[in-house]
């Protein structure tokens, strides 16, 4: 979805006559920190009108969203593995659900996402209740990232961290316990 996410923060900061270019947009945190970054000092509701206007923007737009490559054949081993798994996003209730299913990726059996949480990403709530859903011990998990926020994140829940090189260099993911190219390398390091 990184192309529909960028096209929704640029359409965002064109709104509210801000220079996409010069905002300090950061992918992998939640859209309300992002509102407050491109428009410091903004008021709390007005964050919010824009929050809730970005995230109608992002539901509209879902050309190219879709699952990364490996990620079925991931799904249907860790499932054929009756391994539990989850998705703990910061994407809000309606968005998380629309790019899901957009993307073709099945209903996880547990699904957190902004509005669950107090603290989203860097902090490690998304991951803790997400493990706590599951019924197991955060340290007792592995989380997949693609960007330094969600990285940091997992790293304070305790878990193990696999970072994919997708929205960041391979150099900004360095904190993860293990860097992979892409799902297909994942899936052989977790079920190898």
């Amino acid at each position: 979805s990184t192309a529909s996410v960028v096209r929704s923060w640029k359409r965002l900061a064109d709104a509210m006559h801000i220079d996409f270019n010069s905002a300090p947009f950061v992918h992998g945190i939640p859209s309300i920190a992002n509102v407050r970054r491109i428009a410091p000092g903004i008021s709390e509701s007005d964050a919010e009108h824009w929050q809730a206007r970005h995230l109608h923007m992002e539901i509209d737009d879902t050309e190219g969203v879709v699952a990364l490559e490996g990620a079925m054949a991931l799904l249907r081993a860790l499932d054929s593995a009756r391994i539990p798994w989850a998705i703990a996003t910061g994407c809000r209730h309606g968005l998380g659900e629309k790019r899901q299913e957009v993307a073709g990726i099945p209903k996880p059996p547990v699904f957190v996402m902004a509005g669950d949480y107090t603290r989203g990403k860097p902090d490690p709530e998304p991951f803790v209740l997400a493990a706590q859903r599951l019924g197991v011990d955060p340290s007792r998990t592995v989380v997949v990232e693609d960007a330094p926020s969600g990285i940091a994140a997992g790293v304070a829940a305790g878990a193990t961290v696999i970072a994919v090189v997708e929205t960041h260099d391979r150099h900004e993911l360095s904190d993860a316990d293990y860097v992979v190219d892409d799902l297909h390398e994942l899936l052989d390091l977790l079920l190898g």
